[in-house]
């Protein structure tokens, strides 16, 4: 049974990596609906640092590889970077109500410029699996 639940463990901690690569688009903050870049998730772990500030909660690292409205506005604004025009190829911190996973593209339906941001709950339910690994891993090989 331990060997099983090792499997599972190992291919549960991959799926849940996997999902990281994800590719998102990020909605901006200030309006409603509209996409002003697409990116990655770096992290969501609240102590993680982006520039030297504690993430907190309801927040995410993204990390932007294609500006869409280099005019919107950071919502955490550094001294380096204040308009997302600025933040192409960098982490930036980005409230998680505003971003949506981009589907694979044979589960992917439409999506406009202006639809509205979802929450994907099956990514973040790995994500926090992947997030008690370490506490699963210990339970299955201390025996």
């Amino acid at each position: 049974m331990t060997g099983r639940l090792i499997i599972i463990f190992v291919w549960l901690c991959i799926y849940a990596t996997n999902a990281l690569d994800d590719k998102i688009l990020i909605y901006d903050w200030n309006s409603r609906d509209e996409i002003i870049a697409e990116g990655s998730l770096y992290s969501t772990d609240q102590k993680d640092l982006i520039n030297n500030v504690p993430l907190g909660p309801n927040a995410a690292i993204v990390t932007v590889s294609k500006v869409v409205n280099k005019e919107a506005f950071l919502w955490r604004p550094s001294a380096d970077m204040s308009l997302m025009g600025d933040a192409l190829h960098e982490n930036i911190a980005w409230p998680i109500h505003k971003i949506q996973f981009i589907q694979a593209p044979w589960r992917q339906e439409s999506v406009s410029k202006h639809a509205s941001p979802k929450v994907n709950f099956k990514t973040i339910s790995l994500l926090l699996v992947m997030m008690n690994c370490c506490i699963f891993r210990r339970l299955c090989c201390s025996e």
